[in-house]
């Protein structure tokens, strides 16, 4: 049997705030079944829609009334268009849901609501939740909920970030937004760096993975960003192979290009400057295009401005590097003696500077993007060749603590560069500064074309 929302006489008073939310909770009840949620009577929508705006003029208006409302609202349109197009179509509930959380979100709120700061917290989140169900699988509604999503909904991050089920429920929307409707939708920076805090939570997880994939908000924030927020950025797309693999051309074209047009930044690190973030964008942006690179990406493999800039960057550092010795001297110098940071005289706070630095590895990546790009690339084979760095390579195959696996990653490259090019494999043979025979053992250079 439906249950139809009984609403106090607009000329009563007082309002019974007993029976409004025994038939509220009714309601909700009805609605965690599927079956008979579909069958409820519409016009509870309509009725509601009138009755909400009363709660803000009302003197003794509660939150708890506000939390049974937006209860029965989320469970009403559950994985049920019915009820979702019902909502749209008379929207004011709809509207009065949007501004109550735009007056949430405003600094300094004042509130004509009685009741604890618990009844109130509870209130936005159910009725966060109520939008996002309200959103699912509904492109019309969703068109609708973009037009207010940035300056109704975004700004409670900034009063309530430090509860995880509203971030939750604002990621949540964000997720689904993004995936019906992106062009609509902006993200500023507060909001992204709110989200890169909370990576811990599923749905922003989810809010992340989906606002990569959206070439032109990625880009706008990307471009628009603190360099920390960059870093942030770069960061989480390292952490996840998956969304590396899966990112538009568009997207690794700009990770390319500011890279490109950035990377000698990492050439004025010094010892001890560990916070140097344009530095570590950079660093970062490597490692990110050594990820991108590891699965063949042609788009990568084909520009040989990145492969040049790559090559020259690496000459610099191996110049810098050997211009003085000792691992303290500069930040690019190879530490060779791994007894240096095992001995007694050694504090760890000197080995943590090594590693909490953004020339780390650094070295090594260059390598490793040299690797993954010039596999069974012809132009950027002869191009390391032309360009004087095969030496450069041969001279890493070697252990170097400032370069963990700097070793590993020459003798692939190696490998790479000379697979199917004879020219290539006749210039290793020709070098007297290494043992090759002995170093690498396993490539039968003469057999790899």
């Amino acid at each position: 049997m439906e249950t139809q929302l009984l609403l106090p006489n607009g000329d009563e008073s007082p309002i019974n705030w007993v029976l409004v939310l025994e038939t509220l909770e009714r309601l909700t009840s009805q609605c965690q079944d599927e079956g008979s949620r579909s069958k409820i009577n519409t016009e509870n929508f309509r009725n509601l829609g009138q009755f909400l705006p009363q709660i803000t003029k009302e003197e003794n208006s509660r939150y708890d009334v506000l939390v049974m409302a937006f209860r029965f609202l989320r469970n009403s349109v559950a994985a049920c268009e019915r009820n979702q197009d019902a909502i749209r179509q008379d929207s004011t509930v709809f509207e009065v849901t949007a501004n109550f959380l735009q007056l949430e979100g405003q600094p300094e709120t004042t509130s004509n609501f009685v009741g604890d700061s618990s009844d109130r917290v509870v209130a936005i989140r159910c009725a966060l939740q109520f939008l996002a169900n309200f959103i699912v699988e509904n492109e019309t509604n969703a068109v609708l909920m973009s037009s207010v999503f940035s300056t109704h909904i975004v700004p409670l991050h900034k009063n309530f970030h430090q509860d995880e089920k509203v971030v939750q429920y604002i990621a949540m929307i964000l997720h689904l937004l993004l995936k019906q409707c992106p062009a609509n939708i902006t993200v500023d920076q507060e909001l992204l760096s709110s989200l890169l805090q909370n990576l811990h939570l599923e749905f922003v997880i989810y809010a992340m993975e989906s606002l990569v994939a959206q070439v032109g908000v990625l880009g706008s924030l990307y471009e628009d960003a603190e360099p920390k927020l960059r870093i942030q950025l770069l960061t989480f797309l390292n952490e996840r192979a998956d969304v590396l693999n899966n990112l538009n051309e568009k997207v690794v074209t700009m990770l390319r290009d500011n890279f490109v047009e950035r990377s000698d930044f990492i050439l004025k690190s010094k010892v001890g400057d560990s916070d140097d973030v344009f530095s570590w964008e950079i660093a970062i942006l490597l490692e990110t295009l050594c990820g991108i690179s590891a699965t063949g990406n042609e788009l990568l493999k084909s520009d040989s401005v990145l492969m040049t800039t790559v090559l020259f960057l690496l000459r610099q550092i191996q110049e810098v590097g050997k211009s003085t010795d000792g691992m303290n001297e500069n930040a690019f110098a190879p530490v060779e003696d791994l007894q240096k940071l095992t001995s007694k005289s050694t504090t760890q706070s000197s080995v943590d500077d090594i590693r909490a630095h953004p020339t780390f590895q650094f070295k090594a990546h260059l390598i490793r993007l040299i690797a993954n790009i010039s596999h069974r690339s012809k132009s950027n084979q002869d191009l390391v060749r032309e360009l004087e760095c095969l030496p450069i390579i041969l001279d890493n195959c070697k252990i170097d603590a400032r370069n963990p696996f700097i070793g590993q990653w020459s003798v692939l490259a190696i490998r790479n560069l000379c697979e199917g090019n004879d020219t290539n494999q006749l210039y290793i043979r020709e070098v007297q500064r290494i043992d090759t025979e002995k170093l690498l053992p396993k490539l039968e250079l003469v057999d790899l074309s």
